[in-house]
Parts: C-alpha cells; structure tokens; sequence
C-alpha cells in the first residue's frame, strides 16, 4: 500500500516540477502552444480512486502549478474540471466487461482508440476551460481556441510519447 503512494508521490512532484520550471516557458505554433504535461497525473490515476481524492488531487495539482505561474487559481479550477470530466468520461467509456481491477487508464491496458478518446477530450475539456477563465473575454473566443487546439495538439502529442515509452518498458 505504501510503496504505489509513494511512487504517485513522486510522479505527482516530477510533474508539477517539470510544469513549472521547464514547461511553462516552452511554447510553439507562434507561442500559442504550450503543453500541459501535469495533467498526465490526474488523467492515470487507477480507476478505483474515489471521486473525491480525485477532485482533490486535480485541485491540488493545479495550485500547485499555480505557484509557478502566479495565476490565482485557474490551473486549480482547471485542474478540478478535468477531474470532473475524468470521472463521468470514465463512466461513459467503461468497457462491457468493466475494467480490470488495480488498473489504471493506459494505451497498454486499454488500447490505442480507448486512450485516444478518453485523452483527447480531457485535454481539450482542461484546455478549454483554462484559456477560457484567463483571458475571461467574448471576443477573444478566437484566441481562446487557437491555444487550446496549439496546446492540446501539443499536450496529447507528449502523453502519447509517454505512454508507448511506459507500454514498451512495461513488456
């Protein structure tokens, strides 16, 4: 029990860490794409953990960020979205046979079309509302879809890198 608390703890500081110091200065697609590697955390947690530490591990991971990027509680209202959507997509896309017990969503366990799904629209859902809440302007909803299409190309490119690397070193 205390040895996959201990690992998630870890991750959970390598992520934010990285997020803040390196991540948040990068950017393409003509500085509108930055990625979002944090939410890596939220979206691969097992699928027995309950909602709430759910919604509290999303609210905790974006104020952490928060710290970094002196946003005021938007990556933690984001990070609290994406855990809402986490956890009613999960409900929407359980296989017939349910899910594995001890599991956790991966392109390993799950396959290429579940992940691709079930990222996808988490990582367009936390965009979406991040840019929405920091530029909070009607006008600008142009601008809000262009950094959350650049950002989200960006962020899911990534996840995906990391979860073949993860699926090959798991074989």
């Amino acid at each position: 029990m205390i040895a996959p608390v201990l690992r998630y703890l870890f991750l959970w500081i390598v992520l934010v860490l990285l997020q803040g110091l390196v991540l948040n200065n990068v950017h393409i697609f003509g500085g509108y794409g930055t990625p979002f590697l944090y939410v890596l955390f939220v979206l691969t947690l097992p699928f027995e953990t309950p909602k709430w530490l759910i919604y509290l591990v999303g609210f905790l991971t974006g104020l952490a960020i928060d710290s970094f990027t002196n946003t005021g509680g938007m990556h933690a209202s984001a990070g609290v979205t994406l855990a809402l959507g986490r956890n009613q997509l999960i409900k929407l896309l359980t296989p017939r046979d349910g899910y594995e017990t001890g599991s956790h969503p991966s392109i390993n366990k799950l396959g290429l079309s579940w992940w691709v799904s079930y990222s996808s629209i988490l990582i367009v859902l936390h965009h979406l509302w991040l840019f929405a809440i920091e530029i909070f302007r009607v006008e600008a909803f142009g601008h809000v879809l262009l950094r959350t299409l650049a950002s989200s190309i960006f962020t899911f490119s990534l996840l995906l890198v990391i979860q073949y690397l993860q699926g090959k070193k798991g074989r």
